[in-house]
């Protein structure tokens, strides 16, 4: 697939799937809904808010629409940089597919209603299903529209090494430990268990899974050896990020600033954006510069031997 039709694809054909089918969607259904329509459903699965018919027809088409112009905007840009272009066009994806399927779902959930509180209930883990299924459509247009983006030549840099020998086996783990997780997570995850007795099991267990995301950030395990770059995350070091080291094509020590990677924890997404970043304090990080375009970056103190490690194992692989 040469440029042209990639970009085609990312922004004429699939921003035009959920505009059309939201469209088809009101126009089949139109006498089978409700006016009012739900709009809304708590945590124990029921409606609880209602909109004007005509209002939600008019506000979520437009807002697919607006989105899908914005991919077609987007997918125009000319020798993009990364990741310009698929950042780009995978927000914009994701924004107009999770409001197209989001309007369809309610659609489905309001037919043949005799009112809108007669709705069909929507337990809250099916309401996840529409953005994980935008998510998808988003890591795809991603990888799509990546091969048009063109990395500027890299200036010349001096890389870090460790004058690793040929033939030469080393491992280097580095660990890394901060206190905002504990007291931010744990806050979270103890109001969690208090909703959990006084609110219900939806709301406490959604606190208590969101304060458990955060805890796991209070310490990472970076392991570098001959298979790459690996992060552990928390006690148990799981999850884990793994990085093979033949995706690896230089490691940089750069000089890092939370507010300029959008803040504390994991930053981004490799699959998604092709850009991702572990930042657990400000300073010293790893810079891995990825085949594809990609980029990753850690915060681990004493980034330089890892780094150099990385290199002198990456030079030695190329030469084998």
């Amino acid at each position: 697939m040469n440029d042209s039709a990639r970009r085609r694809v990312i922004g004429v054909l699939v921003p035009l799937i959920p505009l059309a089918a939201l469209i088809g969607a009101f126009a089949i259904w139109w006498d089978r809904l409700p006016d009012p329509i739900a709009s809304n459903w708590g945590f124990d699965g029921k409606p609880n808010d209602s909109i004007d018919l005509g209002v939600f027809a008019g506000l979520m088409i437009a807002i697919v629409a607006a989105a899908g112009v914005g991919a077609h905007v987007a997918s125009l840009r000319r020798n993009p940089e990364p990741p310009q272009l698929s950042a780009a066009v995978a927000l914009a994806t994701l924004l107009q597919w999770t409001f197209a399927l989001v309007g369809i779902f309610a659609l489905v959930a309001n037919l043949d209603a005799a009112g809108w509180e007669q709705a069909d209930d929507v337990p809250i883990l099916l309401a996840i299903v529409p953005l994980l299924l935008a998510a998808s459509v988003a890591a795809g247009v991603a990888r799509i529209a990546r091969p048009i983006e063109h990395r500027s030549p890299v200036a010349d840099e001096v890389l870090p090494s460790v004058g690793l020998a040929p033939g030469e086996r080393v491992a280097w783990t580095g660990t890394m430990h901060v206190s905002w997780p504990l007291y931010f997570g744990g806050t979270i995850w103890i109001g969690g268990l208090m909703l959990l007795t006084t609110v219900g099991l939806g709301p406490g267990l959604l606190m208590v899974v969101s304060g458990s995301l955060v805890l796991v950030f209070a310490s990472v395990k970076v392991v570098v050896d001959h298979r790459g770059l690996a992060v552990g995350y928390g006690p148990f070091g799981w999850p884990r990020t793994r990085i093979a080291l033949d995706r690896i094509e230089r490691a940089a020590v750069i000089d890092v600033a939370p507010g300029s990677h959008g803040g504390w924890g994991y930053r981004g997404s490799l699959r998604l954006l092709g850009r991702a970043a572990v930042i657990l304090r400000s300073g010293e990080a790893i810079r891995l510069d990825l085949r594809g375009g990609k980029r990753f970056i850690v915060t681990v103190d004493d980034a330089t031997t890892a780094a150099g490690t990385l290199n002198d194992l990456a030079e030695a692989g190329a030469q084998s």
